[in-house]
């Protein structure tokens, strides 16, 4: 099995029996998506200017820009509007501190929205999960282990659109019954999604 980590390194797994020539041919046949995966860590990386939590940060929420605003309080909170998503929090938190209560408040939005779209599409499609999961993801959006029937979704799908979202939520549904990617998983993903390949390219930000 080849996987590429979200350092970009690739990473080979095969049993003890199996001949080096098979791996260095498999290498050879499978450059392509190497190169490829490597191009997308190194670009998603690329677009994620990082943050300092400060006034007039701007950070992105379903597709939509907003002004990050920081208000002191001796509570935390978040509250959005139309415009600006303004972090209520004591004076004295540091950068950390805000991107908690920032992370905090985006978990909680999108594991409803997640959760909504799973069951919706889950319905639709004939397939559910046993479990959901949330986690921070530096070169996936989602992952979904086929034997468990375990989805785990990136935490940073809360700043794409729901159209890019759904594509995720159907792409990793599809996989419950088709572990894989040949022709009969991209068929059933279009059978439910005909413009799936036009939100993969929003939620790459290549449209």
């Amino acid at each position: 099995m080849i996987k590429i980590n979200s350092n970009g390194e690739v990473v080979i797994s095969a049993p003890k029996r199996v001949p080096q020539k098979y791996i260095e041919q498999l290498i050879i046949q499978k450059e392509k998506w190497i190169i490829e995966k490597i191009n997308s860590i190194n670009e998603y990386y690329s677009n994620r200017r990082p943050i300092s939590y400060a006034n007039g940060d701007k950070i992105f929420y379903l597709g939509k820009k907003y002004i990050l605003e920081v208000i002191p309080s001796e509570k935390n909170f978040i509250e959005q509007d139309e415009e600006k998503i303004y972090i209520y929090c004591k004076k004295t938190e540091s950068a950390d501190e805000k991107k908690k209560i920032l992370e905090k408040w985006f978990r909680e939005k999108i594991s409803i929205i997640l959760e909504n779209l799973t069951i919706d599409i889950g319905k639709k499609v004939g397939f559910l999960p046993e479990e959901i999961k949330i986690r921070s993801m530096k070169s996936r959006w989602g992952s979904c282990n086929t034997t468990r029937k375990i989805i785990t979704y990136n935490l940073h799908l809360v700043e794409k659109p729901i159209s890019a979202i759904e594509y995720v939520v159907l792409h990793e549904l599809s996989h419950i019954p088709y572990p894989h990617h040949q022709k009969e998983f991209w068929n059933f993903v279009e059978k439910y999604m005909p413009d799936w390949k036009l939100r993969k390219k929003i939620l790459n930000n290549k449209a």
